[in-house]
């Protein structure tokens, strides 16, 4: 089960309109790979295979992501120069680069 931490969850309820909703996807791309994706959205259009994550905040997934990633921690990375949403998946090896990530599913 994919799960996204509190403060992440805190942290998008403070930067997104309510009608917003974010949408994570898996992307190819990277030396091992796939990458994860996150993308913010205006309006919520409902597709077939949508998994909803969170309601307050929306927060979507489409289910061969989520089959791909089925352990993956959604979390906030905090930095002295910011704050952004990332992922892990403590199952996925990854590459050099610790961008790109090869899913233990496959």
């Amino acid at each position: 089960m994919i799960t996204i931490e509190n403060k992440a969850l805190i942290y998008l309820s403070m930067t997104m309109s309510e009608t917003d909703h974010m949408r994570i996807m898996l992307m190819s791309g990277g030396c091992a790979g796939f990458r994860f994706n996150f993308a913010l959205e205006n309006e919520y259009n409902t597709l077939p295979d949508d998994v909803i994550l969170s309601d307050n905040p929306k927060v979507v997934i489409d289910e061969y992501s989520m089959s791909l990633m089925p352990n993956a921690e959604i979390y906030l990375d905090q930095t002295p120069f910011g704050s952004q949403i990332s992922a892990r998946d403590p199952n996925a090896s990854t590459c050099g680069c610790g961008i790109s990530f090869n899913p233990a599913t496959i």
